[in-house]
């Protein structure tokens, strides 16, 4: 939470009034995800850790979250990358479809429908 501040900080002169302060700060934080994401995939699991996080997997409940998460992931994989972005703004950011519509820079109409496309795919995968 820090570093987005600080990140807001530095980025604040590039706010553009009346474009709407929700998306600009979505955008951001998407940003500094997909970052943090790319960072940890280069990084590689200690021997301790991972004779520990196997440990801790016996638990079924763990177990389940992971399968749970494992299958949401591959649900998702499997909308296309424009859609996966709308559906995370969406549902994680909870931006309006107007607020996706001006971050993206696409029309609403778009949007919306890029977005029911994928809740259809997700719906079929078993996710409601």
């Amino acid at each position: 939470m820090s570093e987005f501040f600080i990140r807001l900080w530095n980025l604040a002169d590039t706010y553009r009034s009346g474009k709407g302060h929700r998306a600009w700060l979505a955008a951001i934080a998407r940003n500094m995800a997909i970052d943090l994401l790319r960072k940890k995939k280069r990084e590689v699991l200690t021997e301790d850790f991972a004779d520990n996080f196997t440990e801790n997997a016996a638990d079924d409940d763990v177990e389940g979250e992971v399968v749970s998460d494992v299958s949401l992931k591959t649900a998702l994989e499997a909308l296309k990358p424009a859609e996966r972005e709308i559906v995370n703004l969406r549902i994680m950011g909870e931006l309006t479809f107007q607020e996706i519509a001006t971050a993206l820079g696409q029309p609403m109409g778009t949007v919306t429908w890029r977005y029911q496309n994928a809740i259809k795919k997700l719906r079929r995968c078993g996710y409601e």
